[in-house]
């Protein structure tokens, strides 16, 4: 017979069954990431080549240079190889040009971050590149020449103004580049009546030919004289053109342009690249003088050291552009500025 059914413990196990279930299902949604209230899974991370690797396509087989290459996923591998082989096949001859001893092992970083220029160098044998910028101009593979020539120009931008280090990187571009008439890219025939030279790039680099054909025939380049220059140790100033050309700059420039020549006033205070009134002079009448201006008078930036205030004058200078940070006037000579202000002038106003 039968044994009665005790409905008591039938309905506590019905309901250890149900909670043995319900544990069950929670643990195994857990375990696979479901469930409606479980957070959605991590987005998965894009691989990225960070890691240096060798560059040594059939253009680069017997170079003795080596090119590596950093994070190349988003540039287009033909794009790439023509990059790297202007590497290998216009480098020497570029770093002959210039008979500088330029570094040996390079790479080639490709940024993706936005508002990048197409192509820097930031110090050292790095070239970087904007994959935006490549991707919007496939066809511009020659902007790799104008970087490889800060590449070897290397210690000797700190020595030269940044007009002559710009003109020269678009110079040997012009000389060098492979792609430039894909591209429509060439030095100007005129010149622009708001031109200057110390707009560097191309202004510059059409400025150094003409020099070349009018005052350097049969002999180096003004801008590689200008390099050898600087490699012996020999600071940038303007009385080199006189030495180079029998010109002075100011001169050149006036014929080149056809703009009217500006000789130095008679009577002006005198700014010198030295202390204790040495190094080379330059005089600037009464006016506001911005950093553009001031390089246009052909002082560099930061690098006036004492200075001649005559009698009847009276000078404020700044540290910063656009006549900002801490000012310092004087009416009279300072063979030693302060230190805050030695080496630290940006902009100027006489009176």
């Amino acid at each position: 017979m039968d044994r009665p059914i005790n409905k008591r413990r039938s309905a506590g196990i019905r309901r250890l069954h149900y909670w043995l279930i319900a544990l069950t299902s929670a643990l195994l949604l857990s375990a696979c990431g479901g469930g409606e209230d479980a957070p959605p899974p991590p987005a998965p991370v894009p691989v990225v080549d960070m890691s240096p690797r060798l560059a040594r396509p059939a253009c680069g087989s017997n170079s003795p240079l080596t090119l590596f290459v950093i994070n190349t996923a988003r540039v287009d591998p033909a794009q790439l190889e023509k990059l790297v082989c202007t590497f290998y096949e216009t480098y020497p001859a570029m770093s002959a040009t210039l008979k500088t001893d330029a570094p040996k092992e390079v790479t080639y970083s490709f940024d993706d971050a936005p508002n990048q220029p197409p192509a820097w160098v930031a110090g050292g044998a790095t070239v970087y590149y904007s994959t935006r910028y490549l991707a919007q101009v496939p066809k511009d593979v020659d902007v790799a020449v104008h970087e490889l020539t800060h590449v070897i120009q290397g210690k000797l931008t700190g020595a030269m103004p940044s007009w002559i280090i710009e003109g020269t990187a678009d110079w040997m571009r012009n000389l060098f580049g492979r792609y430039n008439l894909e591209i429509g890219w060439a030095l100007s025939d005129s010149v622009a009546p708001s031109a200057r030279y110390i707009d560097g790039y191309g202004t510059a680099a059409q400025f150094f030919n003409w020099v070349d054909k009018t005052h350097r025939q049969g002999r180096d380049p003004v801008a590689v004289a200008l390099h050898l220059n600087a490699l012996q140790g020999v600071n940038y100033n303007s009385s080199v053109w006189v030495t180079l050309t029998g010109k002075t700059l100011a001169e050149l420039w006036s014929a080149y342009s056809g703009q009217p020549y500006m000789p130095a006033p008679s009577v002006g205070v005198s700014f010198y690249t030295e202390q204790n009134y040495q190094g080379p002079e330059v005089k600037l009448a009464k006016g506001r003088y911005d950093l553009k201006d001031l390089l246009w008078a052909d002082i560099s930036n930061d690098a006036i050291r004492s200075i001649r205030v005559p009698a009847g004058f009276k000078l404020t200078v700044y540290q910063h552009e656009n006549f900002a940070g801490l000012s310092l006037t004087l009416q009279a000579d300072t063979d030693t500025l302060l230190p805050a202000f030695d080496r630290a002038i940006s902009s100027l106003l006489i009176e």
